[in-house]
């Protein structure tokens, strides 16, 4: 139908349409992915993993990435073996044998981590790009920015437990499909046991995995015992490490995040939200501009990688019910792998609903990098600070650096900080007062006690008793955020507590009876 056989409204609209050929440009933009789209991955790889190791070296570390380098730090991966903080031990030896290679802190303890992300992002391309058309397969591996680019540069093993996850997810497909297999079955049997040998809760990836090839055994009629070898490590894995997870119980005891019901909701909100919504916006931007002739390619995953994919969305819910009576731990983060199946769940589930239209495609490519490029650029052009020390650092800087008392840091997290990035002559002063009744007293959880008391006893950050602190000290420098308890409970307790003139966090604290 000719332009002027359109119904009026049709003709109003047709020509802001094409004003600037969007649609013919995102028909090239697919062709170009399509044919070089290996090219197109390296490129974007190269430039993430350098974005990455800038933002590895211009983030300050905080308090858990400064655990992690204080652990590392010990003499041996014996030490850290015996240290014992419940956490699998593997992630710290990595970066104890990268500190003297690299020789930057930040930089060896993130590495790691974003090394991981990066393969992560590669495997979760090699896994869609049979199987989606090539702009949907692209934009599969940047649905997991939103939801997983701060991993990518923190200093724990999330980032690389990612990359084992998406290396085992692509081996079991590859393992599956191909004869000549003995790469892919090695690549999952590896990946898989060095996931769980980082954390504990990636066992819980190898179920998605279990219950996909149960449906692969229920359609071929027959069982793949090769494969289901390659995932016998894992479990393996596990066992080795309960003499650890067992000796760590005291964690446990009064962990700051028990699991909870409530925390569902949250989850979803945090990491399938944003994949949600990016899809979303991505197919109402390609429904103002003109449809082809011709649908794209459709989606094929496998009824076995749909099983696999939709037990990721949905193991959530059972693994935190699970943890409420078994660990009695949990943070959402223990399932950030989860948002691998939510970044195939929107890409392949856009990619049906657009019926594999490129212009969707090239949409919601567009966009995802527009959303990262948000929260990348601030890191990378911002002046490093501490997460929460910084406003304290300053105030000692101005008004405690000609004192000579002790200066008592009542947050475990800003002493963290603070007794790795303050100038030397106020760091020699710092204290942290341990004391877990006071912690279950006001917080209800001795978490900061239980992490800072073993590296206090190595020499790695220097802590005390708190009742040893009053004893050794009538008068002395108070450094607490508004959240803190110590202030408060000094002066119920019968000390003076006066908030130092021109600063927010300081108090001098003294005995009434000095």
């Amino acid at each position: 139908m000719s332009e002027a056989n359109l119904p009026a409204d049709e003709r109003t609209r047709a020509p802001i349409r094409d004003r600037f050929g969007l649609a013919r440009l995102a028909e090239k933009i697919d062709a170009s992915i399509d044919r070089y789209f290996w090219r197109w991955a390296a490129g974007f790889t190269i430039l993430f993993l350098a974005c990455s190791i800038v933002r590895d070296l211009r983030t300050a570390l905080w308090f858990d990435e400064l655990f992690t380098l204080y652990l590392a730090r010990l003499a041996s991966p014996l030490e850290i073996i015996n240290f014992n903080d419940a956490s699998p031990p593997l992630y710290p030896i990595i970066v104890h044998w990268l500190l003297p290679i690299v020789g930057n802190d930040a930089l060896a303890v993130r590495l790691p981590a974003t090394l991981g992300y990066c393969a992560m992002i590669v495997c979760v391309w090699a896994f869609c790009r049979r199987r989606l058309p090539a702009a949907f397969a692209f934009a599969a591996s940047l649905l997991t920015f939103e939801g997983g680019l701060y991993f990518a540069t923190e200093g724990r093993a999330y980032g690389l437990v990612l990359g084992c996850a998406a290396g085992a997810l692509l081996g079991w497909q590859r393992a599956a499909q191909s004869h000549r297999r003995g790469w892919a079955i090695a690549l999952l049997a590896v990946c898989s046991a060095l996931m769980v040998a980082l954390h504990y809760y990636a066992i819980f990836f190898l179920v998605a995995l279990f219950l996909g090839e149960m449906v692969r055994w229920r359609e071929s009629g027959r069982a793949d015992f090769a494969l289901w070898a390659a995932m016998a490590p894992a479990p393996l894995v596990l066992g080795l490490h309960a003499v650890l997870f067992v000796g760590g119980q005291d964690y446990q005891t009064h962990f700051w995040s028990p699991p909870s019901l409530g925390q569902i909701v949250p989850f979803y909100e945090r990491f399938l939200l944003p994949t949600l919504v990016l899809c979303g916006l991505a197919f109402s931007v390609a429904a103002l501009l003109p449809k082809p002739s011709a649908h794209g390619l459709e989606t094929n995953f496998q009824v076995h990688e749909w099983t696999a994919i939709a037990a990721l969305v949905l193991l959530p819910p059972a693994v935190i019910v699970l943890s409420m009576y078994t660990t009695h731990v949990f943070v959402d983060r223990y399932l950030l792998w989860t948002v691998i199946g939510f970044s195939l769940l929107g890409a392949a589930g856009l990619s049906a609903a657009a019926r594999g239209r490129a212009v969707v495609g090239v949409a919601l490519i567009v966009i995802a990098i527009a959303a990262t490029a948000r929260l990348e650029i601030g890191p990378l052009v911002e002046t490093p600070m501490l997460r929460t020390a910084e406003g304290m650092r300053q105030e000692l800087d101005k008004v405690a650096r000609d004192g000579a008392e002790p200066i008592v840091v009542a947050n475990a997290h800003a002493f963290m900080e603070l007794s790795y990035y303050l100038d030397q002559p106020l760091r020699e002063r710092l204290v942290f007062p341990l004391s877990r009744d006071l912690d279950l007293q006001y917080r209800g959880f001795d978490t900061d006690a239980l992490t800072l008391g073993p590296l206090g006893r190595r020499g790695l950050v220097p802590v005390k008793a708190y009742d040893e602190i009053l004893a050794e000290n009538k008068r002395f420098l108070l450094a607490a955020t508004k959240s803190d308890y110590l202030p408060q409970h000094l002066a119920a307790a019968g000390y003076r507590v006066a908030p130092i003139q021109g600063a927010t966090m300081l108090y001098q604290v003294q005995a009434l009876d000095e």
